[in-house]
């Protein structure tokens, strides 16, 4: 598809992602309990894993707190926009987006923004979720996979 519509989807946080960070560390403690109890690591080693477990815990814990709110993905038949509000007053141009993984109800998105006068360049990676907006859902796809000649 070459001109894929207008698109304005808004980005929220993805709730999956709280849940299997903490299954994660969780089965990560859990893991090193189980093999210092049939002794097959040492007690440094178990309280080493540990203690990393809790170090990246709490980096975690931390970007989460300085996460920011909401805003829209926006493709307007040229290129890819982030908008810190729903009319584009605070607008950021994307370099480029790329698919990570689509499981047609979900997909894992890859964000790279070039510098300007007054931004660093960064990379973000979005999970957006049909249920965010499922009217826009389709248009999103189509945007997501045309190509730019």
């Amino acid at each position: 598809m070459q001109n894929a519509p207008l698109v304005q989807f808004p980005v929220g946080r993805f709730a999956w992602g709280a849940w299997a960070g903490a299954l994660l560390g969780i089965a990560a403690v859990l893991l090193t309990g189980g093999l210092f109890y049939l002794d097959h690591i040492s007690p440094g080693w178990a309280v080493l894993s540990l203690a990393m477990v809790c170090l990246a815990a709490a980096l975690w814990m931390h970007s989460g707190i300085r996460r920011t709110g909401p805003f829209w993905l926006v493709w307007d038949g040229q290129g890819w926009q982030c908008w810190q509000d729903q009319e584009g007053q605070e607008a950021f141009s994307v370099g480029s987006l790329s698919v990570q993984v689509d499981f047609q109800q979900v997909l894992l998105l890859q964000l790279t923004c070039n510098s300007s006068a007054s931004t660093r360049p960064f990379q973000k990676w979005l999970w957006l979720y049909k249920g965010f907006a499922p009217a826009k859902w389709h248009g999103l796809r189509c945007a997501v996979y045309s190509r730019q000649y």
